[in-house]
C-alpha cells in the first residue's frame, strides 16, 4: 500500500489500477466479440435478400468515407499497380 501511495505521488499509476484497467479492457473486447458474432448469426439467418438490402444501404453509407479518406485513398492506389512481375 505505501508503494502505491508513492507511485500515486508521482502521478503514476499503482498496480491495482493497472489491473483493473487492463481487467476493463479485456471485458470489453470479449463484448465487442460477443456482439460481433451476436450480429454476424442475425444476418446469417437473414433472407437473401434482406441481408443484400442491408449490406447495400451500409455501402452507400461509406461511399463518401472511402472517396475522401486519403488513407483509403492510399491503398486505393496500389490497386492500380501489379504487386508481381512475372516477365516475359
Amino acid at each position: 500500500m505505501a508503494l502505491d501511495g508513492e507511485l500515486n505521488a508521482l502521478g503514476l499509476k499503482s498496480r491495482s489500477e493497472l489491473i483493473r484497467e487492463a481487467c476493463q479492457s479485456y471485458l470489453e473486447q470479449r463484448q465487442k466479440q460477443a456482439q460481433t458474432v451476436s450480429l454476424t448469426r442475425r444476418m446469417r439467418d437473414l433472407p437473401k435478400e434482406e441481408r443484400a438490402k442491408i449490406m447495400a444501404a451500409a455501402a452507400e453509407s461509406l461511399a463518401d468515407y472511402y472517396r475522401t479518406n486519403p488513407e483509403v485513398q492510399e491503398w486505393q492506389a496500389l490497386d492500380t499497380e501489379d504487386f508481381y512481375d512475372i516477365g516475359d
